[in-house]
């Protein structure tokens, strides 16, 4: 006689997942989370220990699983990885985020980064200049990554920081090639440089072109109008504008006599100087 069957069907039975395991066993993620983060607290709790016994959060990187995860916290937050409400607990204890080495608060960046546009009149850093270079470099990238948080954003704007670097963009290089440009209108009477007209002649092209697309910085723009840059120059063999023009000519022309003067002690300008003697 054949053994019956259901035995077989009770441990069938028994060993099916109830449907609250079921809906464990889809949440892989939200197990995983919630483990990070018991995690995380295990270890916040060992910092408060080890600041109540030694004065401060400052945790060797090498001594053991709880140094090695207060170095992890400062790389998360130059990262800009760090959730806000994880720094706040950490801000909350005195953390230090800069220990003996580069890594400083975003904060501190920033007001290097507002001392070196001082100096140099934008924020276009070089990626290869030291620490600020790079951090520079990162703000761009979280920025296009969207992960860089509004306030952040918002700061950088008010200070006319620039998200796309651009082309050449080397050190000064603004700085010196509108250097050259007053130069060159003291000497001509007008910035009406030939495209082709060497490195300036480029350049001062390229403004025109980057206005006109309106990705041009409101400081650059307005440095550029208070010596009387030309944004749409007459074409090329047409006289119109310069016989009296429809922009000013006059009162640049004026100015620039002015200038001449001061430098010269009269108005004598030989014919074949430039704009200005004819």
């Amino acid at each position: 006689m054949p053994p019956s069957r259901s035995p077989r069907r009770s441990r069938d039975s028994r060993s099916k997942p109830s449907p609250a395991g079921m809906r464990e066993e889809g949440r892989p993620g939200q197990r995983k989370r919630t483990h990070l983060d018991e995690q995380w607290n295990a270890r916040f709790k060992e910092l408060l220990s080890y600041r109540s016994e030694h004065g401060n959060c400052d945790v060797p990187a090498r001594q053991g699983m709880l140094g090695s995860w207060v170095a992890s916290q400062r790389k998360a937050y130059m990262a800009v990885s760090l959730a806000q409400n994880r720094i706040d607990r950490l801000g909350s204890i005195g953390f230090s985020w800069a220990l003996k080495g580069p890594e400083v608060p975003w904060g501190t960046r920033f007001n290097e980064l507002v001392q070196y546009k001082a100096k140099h009149g934008n924020c276009n850093v070089p990626q290869k200049q030291g620490t600020l270079g790079t951090w520079v470099c990162s703000q761009r990238v979280a920025y296009k990554a969207g992960s860089l948080a509004q306030g952040r954003i918002d700061r950088l704007n008010s200070i006319g920081f620039s998200w796309v670097m651009a082309k050449g963009g080397s050190k000064g290089d603004w700085e010196t090639r509108f250097k050259e440009l007053v130069q060159y209108k003291t000497k001509h009477g007008d910035c009406n440089i030939p495209f082709r007209q060497g490195q300036l002649g480029g350049w001062v092209g390229r403004q025109r072109n980057t206005h006109k697309e309106g990705k041009l910085s409101h400081d650059r723009i307005d440095r550029l109008n208070a010596i009387g840059f030309d944004w749409t120059p007459p074409r090329r063999g047409s006289r119109t504008r310069q016989r009296g023009g429809s922009k000013g000519d006059w009162d640049t022309r004026f100015k620039a006599l002015v200038q001449y003067k001061a430098n010269h002690g009269d108005c004598n300008i030989p014919a074949r100087q430039g704009q200005l003697g004819r």
